[in-house]
């Protein structure tokens, strides 16, 4: 029966001594107000950009360009242009021209409106947020969440709007870069979503986003401290240590 090479009352002591325990304390902050304090400005601007954009839709030939405000369209006009040696050559030039829509139709205006509206609760959001950032406050963030999901809401009636009404409404577009000629860029009517719309849906997906940070994440958890114990064995030679001492004896 092979025995302890220390004493029964002593191996315990001796085997602690062998052990150390390290605790390791680190503060972990995960800045979930902060995140998305910066997904509602950047909906914020993309909201304004939308909104002033004349490229909520458009033609397939890019003829014809329509927005909440102005609607363009290219068109083919005679000019002459003077030459070096003082001659003038006729061409035909592209010209673009702008004008101001009139929201004669309750559709148009209503788009309009619900865009409006979803940048004022962004603007909403964002001071409720700020004051949770400055107090501390889990009910502002709440509030703000709440400001952030009913922006989405009214965004996204405004999109689905626009997407349904304008392809019934613009129908009748002549969508050639000449009236006169048929076979100029002539098409069927065909429509393509634009940038400008692109910007609501990208500002719609930034406010889902803050919103569930909002109401999903707590104020308590973005700042904590966390503890890791490490198991620290004492009086152990290291391996240099013991190439040094093999080294020694040879």
């Amino acid at each position: 029966m092979s025995r302890s090479p220390y004493g029964a009352e002593n191996y315990s002591e001796h085997h602690e001594d062998e052990t150390e325990y390290v605790t390791e304390r680190k503060c972990i902050c995960r800045p979930f107000r902060l995140i998305g304090f910066i997904c509602l400005c950047v909906a914020l601007v993309l909201l304004f950009v939308a909104l002033l954009s004349d490229w909520w839709a458009h033609s397939k030939n890019e003829v014809y360009s329509q927005g909440l405000w102005t609607s363009c369209r290219k068109s083919l006009q005679e000019v002459y242009e003077r030459q070096d040696d003082g001659s003038r050559v006729f061409t035909e030039k592209k010209v673009e021209t702008c004008s101001d829509i009139d929201p004669k139709d309750t559709w148009l205006k209503s788009v309009i409106a619900l865009v409006i509206i979803a940048i004022i609760l962004t603007c909403l959001s964002i001071v409720a947020i700020l004051v949770s950032l400055c107090w501390n406050s889990q009910a502002a963030a709440n509030v703000a969440g709440c400001f952030a999901l009913a922006a989405l809401a009214v965004l996204i009636v405004s999109l689905v709007v626009f997407l349904f009404m304008f392809s019934e409404e613009f129908e009748d577009i002549d969508v050639r870069l000449d009236p006169e000629r048929e076979d100029y860029y002539s098409q069927k009517k065909k429509w393509y979503f634009g940038w400008g719309h692109g910007c609501g849906w990208a500002a719609a997906i930034l406010l889902c986003g803050a919103a569930c940070l909002f109401l999903l994440c707590k104020v308590q958890d973005e700042i904590y401290e966390a503890e890791k114990t490490y198991k620290v064995e004492k009086n152990r030679t290291q391996p240099a240590d013991r190439e040094r001492h093999a080294t020694n004896a040879m």
